[in-house]
């Protein structure tokens, strides 16, 4: 039987400017679309809003968009979100 509540997943770990470690699980369909649409994004409001809604996917701690704006330049954000989509594709083409 396959038992989804006890089934192990991978997480992606960051740890934020303010000390925090995020522990990430993969993104939900919405988020992985949003993520994986992110390279067409005209609007930097739309990157902030995008890192916040996946950093706010960790179970301890919730963050405004504007306290991610203001922790985070534009750079640490695109940088940020190239390697969690790397993360994701790594789990999604890992067969183990």
């Amino acid at each position: 039987m396959l038992d989804f509540t006890t089934r192990k997943k991978k997480k992606y770990m960051v740890k934020l400017h303010d000390g925090f470690v995020a522990v990430l699980p993969m993104p939900s369909k919405k988020i992985f679309d949003r993520l994986t649409a992110a390279q067409e994004m005209n609007d930097i409001g739309e990157v902030y809003s995008l890192l916040t809604a996946i950093i706010n996917q960790n179970k301890k701690k919730r963050y405004s968009q504007q306290k991610i704006e203001d922790m985070f330049d534009f750079a640490d954000a695109v940088e940020l979100l190239k390697d969690y989509l790397g993360f994701v594709k790594d789990v999604v083409t890992d067969p183990n």
